[in-house]
């Protein structure tokens, strides 16, 4: 830090002295209260700075002292003689020991100040942000009882003091949790952690009413592990707690609109934004069914009539669809699609639909009674491969194509009032369980001639 040559009467700074080149002169600083070398080039403590310093400066006694701060060498003083060798005094050694002391003293007293200083200004910062943050701040013994309560944890319980906080808020189990097992939890997981993050729960506020709030809190013990209380902050997280519940329950209702245009599997994999979803299915059974003579009954109601009659006909099959889990796929009109197998595959798809079409044609039996008018109903159903798909961006609908659905659709359309038509591939499905009758050969637009069968029922 700075040199001074006597005869010259001049100071100088800036000359560094590393560890690594003097290692045995830094041993013995750290070994000996004062290095007194009389002839320094050749004692063994100094004579490491012979060639690079001693000759050059023309020093040949040197008489050192550690300066130590905290039990480590912070610095050196080195008093150096030029010319004839010198011999060290005891006077001069406990002078140069006591020069070290006062420099030790000194620095720690600099040190002690800064930081006094350095502290004060932290406890202020931490007052100012204490009386200020928009986040309650507390401390409270293990017990509940609270220390200390920030202005914004008093706005958030609802206090206008600490005073009245710490003479109402008696047993905070019963008096602030809305769920007592919560604040159980919460005492389970600090003694298990010593903190908790992020604890979400519902209080009562000082007028009785119920608010959110999301704390973070841990221990603060003493040098020896001992719980002294508990510090942390709370923040009343009401506002987004409802925004998040109605969020929640948009979300719920978009997804239930989803399920009713789209099967699950297809509806999870569209949230996922695939944007093409098209596969082939080999095995599956359609079902189509049309409302006999529904245009001479739609002329004769109003529009509102019409629409009620045929919701309630097509919530009843939609309930039978669910009884035999099967996928409804849409209505067109007075017509209604179904089918097995899809999207989740299975090996009695046949037979569920075949069941369905029986309980449908018994519901508009029913039907039938109830209003006192008649109806009767076409069904065709067919087997066999398909290619199923989300098409459209906007209105998007789950539909299927291929041959197997335009020969159940001619099933329905070329069959008989009342009666449930299928081909030869659902039939050699279905005559082991069912009851089933020959039509014979029929001509069937764009299929040409084929052999057709009535279920009559289930054997």
């Amino acid at each position: 830090m700075d040199i001074f040559a006597q005869t010259t009467n001049f100071h100088s700074e800036g000359l560094e002295l590393a560890e690594v080149y003097y290692p045995t002169y830094f041993q013995a600083l750290a070994e000996e209260r004062a290095i007194a070398a009389v002839d320094a080039r050749h004692d063994f403590r100094t004579r490491e700075f012979t060639d690079s310093y001693l000759i050059p400066f023309g020093i040949t006694s040197m008489l050192d002292t550690p300066i130590q701060i905290d039990g480590k060498i912070a610095g050196v003083i080195c008093l150096e003689h030029v010319g004839n060798t010198r011999y060290w005094t005891i006077e001069e050694q406990s002078f140069a020991v006591s020069l070290a002391d006062s420099v030790t003293f000194a620095v720690e007293a600099r040190q002690r100040q800064r930081a006094e200083e350095s502290l004060r200004q932290a406890e202020e910062k931490y007052r100012s942000i204490f009386e200020n943050a928009i986040v309650g701040i507390f401390q409270t013994t293990p017990d509940g009882e609270y220390l200390s309560a920030n202005p914004a944890l008093l706005r958030i319980y609802g206090n206008s003091s600490h005073a009245e906080l710490v003479g109402t808020l008696t047993n905070v189990t019963q008096q602030l949790y809305v769920d007592h097992h919560r604040h159980a939890e919460f005492v389970r997981l600090i003694q298990e952690k010593g903190k908790v993050s992020d604890f979400e729960s519902q209080i009562y506020r000082r007028d009785g009413s119920i608010i959110w709030i999301s704390e973070n809190t841990y221990t603060v013990c003493d040098r020896y592990g001992n719980l002294l209380y508990y510090e942390g902050t709370v923040q009343d997280i009401t506002t987004r707690k409802q925004a998040e519940a109605a969020l929640r329950l948009e979300q719920e209702k978009s997804d239930r609109l989803l399920l009713n245009i789209l099967p699950q599997p297809i509806a999870e994999r569209l949230k996922q934004d695939q944007s093409i979803i098209a596969e082939t299915y080999t095995d599956v059974t359609v079902l189509f069914a049309d409302i006999v003579g529904f245009t001479q009954i739609s002329s004769q109601i109003s529009p509102t009539e019409l629409v009620s009659l045929l919701n309630e006909i097509f919530s009843t099959f939609d309930q039978l669809a669910e009884k035999h889990g099967l996928e409804k796929i849409k209505t067109i009109g007075d017509a209604y699609m179904v089918l097995g197998g899809l999207p989740m595959p299975r090996s009695d798809r046949a037979e569920a639909i075949a069941q369905m079409a029986l309980d449908m044609q018994q519901a508009i039996a029913q039907f039938s009674h109830s209003h006192s008018q008649t109806f009767s109903i076409r069904i065709g159903i067919n087997s066999g491969p398909v290619v199923v798909g989300v098409i459209g961006i906007k209105k998007f609908i789950y539909d299927l194509w291929g041959d197997t659905v335009n020969t159940a659709s001619r099933m329905e359309s070329h069959g008989l009032a009342g009666r449930i038509q299928v081909t030869p591939a659902t039939y050699d499905i279905l005559q082991e369980k069912y009851l089933l009758e020959s039509r014979g050969t029929i001509e069937v637009k764009g299929k040409g001639k084929i052999n057709t069968y009535f279920i009559n029922g289930i054997k």
